[in-house]
């Protein structure tokens, strides 16, 4: 395969045509006086040789067909046939709708920032911003300070800033908030976009808490 060639194997050797595949059964054949003649073995000749291998060589070029098209299953941008396997595979489509396209999950590289956060839930329909990214944890030193007992380190925070108007997913409406009656809140409860929750919870790292604000 040379450099230039985008495709994922060279198919030249490994998907000959049926003439090919007959050329080459009778170019197999031990030479000799088995045959009436030399002619018996030539493709064109009619013969009931030549036509007893060409009836061979039209199932091999059948498998060779199928050996084909199964190479083109190995890589998501020529699959077809397998399309509903490698959709359970990369479980697309899921429950949030970020993925509805198997390829892109399969081609997605992932990562911890804000700005892949922010790209996946556009994805989804969402706008946001991360506003921060706090990390708390002891700020003593306990091996200095002698304290009696080790400060427990929180769980770092990431705070996202939704903004519904121009979010294509938000279709207006009420925005999801807590049972206040149940609660007996004072004030209204803090929102709870469950929606983009659902997308942000499988791409944000576990150690990470989550806070939504409204803009």
């Amino acid at each position: 395969m040379n450099k230039t060639d985008c495709t994922p194997f060279d198919r030249s050797d490994i998907c000959p045509t049926e003439g090919q595949i007959l050329q080459q059964l009778l170019a197999l054949l031990p030479r000799g006086r088995a045959w009436q003649s030399e002619r018996d073995l030539d493709p064109d000749s009619g013969s009931v040789l030549a036509r007893f291998w060409a009836a061979f060589a039209e199932v091999m070029h059948f498998v060779n067909r199928r050996i084909c098209a199964g190479l083109d299953e190995f890589t998501c941008g020529t699959m077809s046939e397998t399309r509903e396997l490698w959709s359970a595979d990369f479980g697309v489509p899921d429950d949030c709708g970020l993925w509805t396209d198997v390829c892109a999950k399969v081609a997605a590289i992932g990562g911890t920032r804000c700005e892949y956060f922010v790209e996946m839930a556009a994805r989804a329909g969402w706008v946001i911003e991360c506003r921060s990214l706090q990390v708390e944890g002891p700020q003593a030193d306990c091996a200095i300070a002698d304290c009696a007992m080790l400060v427990e380190p929180r769980p770092a925070i990431l705070d996202i800033v939704v903004s519904l108007n121009d979010s294509p997913a938000w279709a207006g409406g009420v925005w999801p908030i807590a049972d206040c009656a149940v609660a007996d809140c004072v004030q209204l409860c803090a929102p709870d976009p469950q929606p983009l929750r659902c997308v942000l919870e499988r791409i944000v790292p576990a150690h990470l808490n989550i806070t939504y604000e409204v803009a």
